[in-house]
């Protein structure tokens, strides 16, 4: 009989599987198949489709749960990256985070894009990549290096509560 646990990790791991796969799909298609009249909005398509493989093989590593704290978080992980230590858990969580970020703001370097052909504006490849540069690329770094500082402290601080909570009788 298999458990609860183990049908979760397993349909987890389907789940990741199918996203991982469909992702890359996505990829040959767009580096393939972008026509030369959509290419700079092609551009931003294929950053939105390298962030979620990017979040997707984050996401096949583990299953996170984040427990909320005053101002802080514990994260707790299932799964894969259990097996490979602490640090894979964190790197994992990171790409989550950093990945999905990185996400929401290329939605909107891609609206941003859209309204300045609305206004009859032609963006040039150039105002494409300054808008990834300048909007979709700096919040996911700071939250990605950000995460794993934070992660890091909350970790050390439950393992000094934990030592606390052995010497307890």
């Amino acid at each position: 009989m298999v458990s609860f646990e183990s049908l979760l990790l397993i349909v987890h791991s389907g789940f990741a599987t199918l996203s991982i796969t469909l992702d890359m799909l996505l990829l040959f298609i767009v580096f393939r198949h972008t026509p030369a009249s959509f290419a700079k909005f092609g551009i931003m398509i294929k950053l939105h489709a390298l962030a979620d493989l990017y979040v997707a093989l984050g996401s096949s590593t583990g299953m996170i749960r984040i427990i909320p704290i005053d101002w802080t978080g514990i994260a707790m992980a299932y799964g894969p990256c259990r097996f490979l230590g602490s640090t894979a858990c964190f790197f994992s969580l990171t790409m989550i985070l950093g990945g999905e970020t990185c996400a929401c703001f290329t939605i909107i370097a891609s609206f941003i894009f859209r309204l300045m052909t609305i206004r009859g504006r032609a963006p040039t490849t150039r105002d494409v990549w300054w808008l990834i540069c300048g909007l979709s690329l700096p919040v996911p770094v700071i939250t990605s290096v950000r995460a794993e500082r934070l992660i890091r402290r909350v970790d050390l601080s439950i393992d000094q509560a934990l030592n606390v909570l052995k010497d307890i009788p």
